[in-house]
């Protein structure tokens, strides 16, 4: 009998230690998607009074060159990504990093300028958690830090398995935006986009 509630116990700790812990992971990750978005908004705030506020259009500028970058804290910045439809208004780092994505969306390959460019972000709620949300026909801007606007439409959305990254190069597309599934973190959220 006693054995029976040992074990019983045992059951009970376990369980508790569970709920503990996926608790504690829950706030880990809020704690993460808050810092990152107010770090974001901070990047934004304070690029943006160095943006030339002209709006250029693309049509009127060389775009064979290098992205021009703007660098606060430390980190080089190529410009501001804001998709309307899911609230999301924030900097863009110029090179791949981990940590870098703690703060900001980073272009992972390409370059707007070549019609090219890949963006990555964290899914957090703060960052590209709601991209699955875009529907076909969504508008996104980008506006790189002299100013100059590139309006792009949702064409294709769909999910790679993880280790397809190659697939994110397939196919002829002016913009791709991609993070993690919410549902399943072995897919990828992947937006393919037009400029327009």
């Amino acid at each position: 009998m006693s054995k029976k509630i040992n074990t019983s116990k045992s059951f009970l700790i376990v369980g508790i230690l569970l709920i503990i812990s996926a608790c504690t992971l829950v706030m880990y990750n809020l704690i993460s998607d808050y810092i990152a978005g107010s770090k974001s908004k901070n990047v934004v705030d304070n690029i943006s009074i160095n943006i030339n506020t002209m709006k250029n259009t693309s049509d009127n500028k060389d775009l064979n060159r290098e992205m021009p970058t703007i660098e606060y804290n430390g980190i080089s910045y190529i410009g501001v990504i804001t998709i309307e439809n899911i609230g999301v208004k924030l900097p863009v780092i110029s090179s791949y990093n981990q940590d870098y994505l703690k703060i900001a969306p980073t272009l992972y390959n390409g370059s707007i300028y070549k019609n090219n460019a890949v963006i990555i972000a964290h899914n957090y709620k703060s960052h590209f958690g709601n991209l699955d949300k875009l529907s076909l026909g969504d508008k996104v801007e980008f506006m790189d830090i002299e100013g100059t606007i590139f309006n792009y439409e949702v064409i294709n959305k769909e999910n790679i398995y993880q280790e397809s990254s190659s697939q994110l190069y397939v196919g002829e597309w002016d913009l791709t935006l991609f993070t993690c599934r919410n549902i399943d973190m072995k897919y990828r959220t992947v937006i393919r986009l037009k400029r327009v």
